[in-house]
Formats: structure tokens, C-alpha cells, sequence
């Protein structure tokens, strides 16, 4: 989903995508074989000119990167981290230095970012001396991920797709499931370690996990409303929110905790509702608004539609990534 974007340029005939992928050990978990092929990314990499960097913060992996620098490659850094100016703790390795070298790395690179909280975080961590930071969002196919006209049901489809993890808010989902009953159906779709769980909870239909898009663009446009639980941890947070958009991109209002990605793609009362991380009296306010007014969902979700047209339609967010490959 990365590259949703680029691919899209692809597809045009405009540009040529080949990913490597530097996850060594995670690739070894699963298949010892593929991964002595990874093991030669690195290499392989140095027979590209134009190379669009996605990594992790303050990792080992900087050195590289210099290396290319002064191989003359053409490099654009392509991040979600938004709390590059913060002494946040982040899973990766440490070394001494690794903040300023990961300055002088980013002060020089064309950087592409998801959203303007990264780039305010971004230029201060560069002392404002990157003038090249693009904000560029994840998009969605606004033609798959469409509004159709529903048939009437007894009660409210309520939709929650994402990883079956705490860390998504999937305990707080069941509670809303339970406290909403009688008057909504709560759908879950995804996988994950608390699949179980959520697979033998009697106030909630489980569908799996969908990897055909079409099919699951059919169960968000089935949906009346989207959740979106997340809340931030350690090592996490919602950095944007795929389902957000494609929620929205179908006409339906998301209600959403405030974590850094979905805040910036809703106008809280206008095309959704934003609130506070774990906060399950506010879930249920906004959810008992939005379950009782059919009007009220009619309207958030054709403004919700408008935006994501208007703004996340992959096409047109692909013309952006042009602009930026052409410019180096």
C-alpha cells in the first residue's frame, strides 16, 4: 500500500518501479531461501540512479544512504515518522551519533512525507535548512472505493477493518459492539493475534481477513459507519490510516481517536468525528449521533466523498510523485 501512488504511474507507462525489500530477517522467518536474495539488495540497488528511500529512523542504514550520496544517486526519502525533533523511543538500532547523522543525511535529500505534522517535525529536526520536503498522502481509488445506493436494514452497519491487535483498539470495538446491540451490527474484518477473540464474540460478525480489494470496496459501501480505535503506543501510532480514506472515499463518516494520521485526513463534525485515544464515553456519543440521524451520516459521509476525490484520488496524487521524480 506504500506505493499505491507509483504504481499508478506505472500503469501510464511513466515510470518503472522495482522494490527492494531490506527486511532480512523478517524475510528469513519465512522463507530462509528468499532471503539470501535479499541479502544482495544493497548491491542491486547500485545499478539504479533514481532510488526513493523508506526506512526507519535513526537506523545503521544511514551509512548507506551517505554511500549513495556520494555515488551521485538521485535519492528521495519517503517517511512517516513524525517525531524526528522528539527524543521518542523507537525499536531500531542506536549507535553514537545517529541523530546527527541522520540530520546532515535529511538536510540534503528530497524528502517525501504523508502529512504536515512529519514536515513541521522534519524541518526542525533539519533547522529548516531542507527546502524540499513534499507532502504527498497515501491515496485510494476513488472509482473502486465508491457510495452505492443501500437497501434498508433494521439496524446499522458499523465496520471496523484493521489488524487484530490491542494496540488497534479491537478490545474497545467488542465493548462498542455489546453496549450497541439492539440497534447496530458491528463487522469486523482483518487478522491478527486476538483473531480468536474477536472470531467468538457473539455482538460482532467476523468476515477474515479481504485481500481482494473489490470485495472488501463492497463491504465498506454495504457499511453506514467506520471505526477507527487506534491508540498510540510506545513503538506506534496511526501515522495516516488507509481504512480512514477508504471509508471516506465510499461515502461512509469515520469515527476515529485522535492519532496523528487521521486527524489530519478529518474535519472533526464536518466529514467525521475525532476523539480522544481509548476514550470509550466519547466513542459512544459520536456513535449514538451518528446511529439515530440518517441525516447526519447522509451528510458527513457525501462531504467525506468529496474530500477524498477531491485530494486522495490515487491519479491525481500520482501527477504529485511525477512532479518530484522530475525534479531531481
Amino acid at each position: 500500500f506504500y506505493f499505491r501512488n507509483l504504481r499508478e504511474l506505472e500503469k501510464s507507462g511513466l515510470v518503472k518501479i522495482k522494490v527492494y525489500d531490506s527486511r532480512i530477517a523478517r524475510v528469513a522467518y519465512h522463507n530462509p531461501f528468499k532471503a539470501i536474495k535479499h541479502f544482495f539488495n544493497p548491491i542491486r540497488l547500485l545499478f539504479h540512479r533514481k532510488i526513493i528511500i523508506n526506512f526507519a529512523p535513526y537506523s545503521w542504514a544511514v551509512f548507506y544512504f551517505l554511500i549513495l550520496k556520494l555515488l551521485r544517486k538521485q535519492l528521495i526519502f519517503f517517511t512517516s515518522w513524525p517525531y524526528w525533533e522528539e527524543k521518542v523511543k523507537v525499536p531500531r538500532v542506536r549507535f553514537p551519533f545517529a541523530r546527527k547523522l541522520w540530520e546532515f543525511f535529511l538536510k540534503n535529500t528530497k524528502i517525501v512525507v504523508l502529512n504536515y505534522e512529519t514536515k513541521v517535525a522534519l524541518n526542525k529536526f533539519t533547522n529548516n535548512q531542507n527546502k524540499e520536503i513534499f507532502v504527498i498522502p497515501h491515496g485510494v481509488d476513488t472509482k473502486l472505493f465508491k457510495p452505492i445506493k443501500k437497501s434498508k436494514s433494521k439496524k446499522i452497519r458499523v465496520l471496523f477493518v484493521g489488524r487484530l491487535i490491542e494496540e488497534k483498539g479491537i478490545n474497545l470495538v467488542l465493548e462498542l459492539a455489546e453496549y450497541f446491540k439492539q440497534k447496530a451490527e458491528f463487522i469486523i474484518i482483518g487478522d491478527g493475534p486476538l483473531k480468536e477473540k474477536v472470531k467468538n464474540n457473539k455482538f460482532v460478525k467476523y468476515l477474515g481477513p479481504i485481500d481482494n480489494h473489490s470485495k472488501l470496496a463492497n463491504q465498506y459501501a454495504l457499511s453506514d459507519i467506520s471505526l477507527n480505535t487506534s491508540y498510540k503506543i510506545d513503538r506506534w501510532e496511526e501515522w495516516f490510516g488507509l481504512t480512514v480514506i477508504e471509508a471516506m472515499s465510499s461515502g461512509i463518516p469515520v469515527v476515529s481517536s485522535n492519532c496523528i494520521g487521521p486527524r489530519q485526513i478529518i474535519s472533526d463534525g464536518q466529514d467525521g468525528f475525532i476523539v480522544e485515544q481509548k476514550n470509550i464515553t466519547q466513542f459512544k456519543s459520536k456513535l449514538s449521533s451518528l446511529i439515530e440521524n440518517a441525516d447526519l451520516r447522509k451528510s458527513l459521509g457525501s462531504t467525506a466523498r468529496k474530500k477524498m476525490t477531491s485530494f486522495y484520488d490515487t491519479k491525481k496524487l500520482s501527477k504529485e510523485w511525477l512532479k518530484v521524480l522530475k525534479s531531481l
